[in-house]
């Protein structure tokens, strides 16, 4: 079972590793589109990779691992419903909901 989801691993990482860079040269400054990758490298792969060691293997060591997973899946969903919210249209729901309360 785990060895057919490892094979998803290569999908997600990649798909995740394209938008982060696509992102990062489309919100760097003109000339410093190859800068913008950098520092997203150093994010994903330096800090990131860092900090999860870190408070992964501190989950590790307190909680036991099968509870390690699921605080990391909380904070993940968390994460992932916190950024689905910033793609929602806001002005577009406030115009609807003060043309709701005036009919």
């Amino acid at each position: 079972f785990f060895l057919g989801l490892q094979l998803l691993h290569g999908f997600t990482f990649a798909g995740c590793w394209t938008a982060g860079v696509a992102l990062a040269k489309e919100n760097s400054p003109p000339g410093l589109e190859t800068s913008g990758q950098s520092i997203f490298t150093m994010a994903y792969n330096g800090v990131g990779g860092l900090a999860g060691s870190i408070v992964g293997g501190q989950l590790y060591d307190v909680v036991g691992p099968r509870h390690m997973y699921r605080i990391k899946g909380l904070v993940f969903a968390v994460t992932l419903l916190l950024y689905l919210l910033t793609l929602a249209d806001w002005s577009r729901l406030r115009k609807k909901t003060a043309y709701e309360s005036v009919s």
